[in-house]
């Protein structure tokens, strides 16, 4: 099974052809948004913008893109998801398990070394086509119900 993405002219992932998603568990879509605004549920001052968020019946895949992927980029994505603020914003989706995914047009070996030790999808650039780069090491991490 191929695994591409279509990327908006930001760069930022935006659909797939439903094989991602479903190979790393999600399950079939509920909803997709790209470019999604959301206020923090325990603090309406605070607000936070998600490049992109596909709700499938099984889990939510969350994905982050950067133009230039540094380190403490990916580093500020992991300690996000480690603290449980992705379900400050998301309440209604605590009960989901969460397939995290960082990506870019390219991403550096060293980059995705950390990404799969933290149990993150790095998604790039390989052979014309953005692919997840890590996806048998990470794919095992995901507590979702296949």
């Amino acid at each position: 099974m191929r695994r591409t993405f279509w990327l908006t002219s930001c760069g930022r992932l935006e659909k797939d052809d439903s094989a991602v998603a479903e190979a790393l568990g999600c399950g079939s879509e509920r909803s997709f948004a790209v470019r999604l605004a959301r206020t923090r549920s325990d603090d309406p001052g605070r607000s936070r913008e998600f490049d992109a968020l596909f709700v499938g019946e099984k889990a939510v895949l969350l994905n982050e893109t950067k133009a230039t992927p540094r380190p403490e980029y990916a580093s500020d994505f992991v300690d996000f998801l480690r603290h449980g603020e992705f379900f400050l914003y998301f309440p209604e989706y605590r009960e989901r398990p969460v397939v995290p995914v960082f990506s870019s047009l390219y991403l550096p070996d060293d980059l995705v070394a950390y990404l799969t030790g933290q149990g993150v999808s790095a998604v790039a650039l390989r052979d014309d086509a953005l692919q997840v780069l890590n996806l048998d090491s990470v794919q095992a991490s995901y507590q979702c119900d296949r």
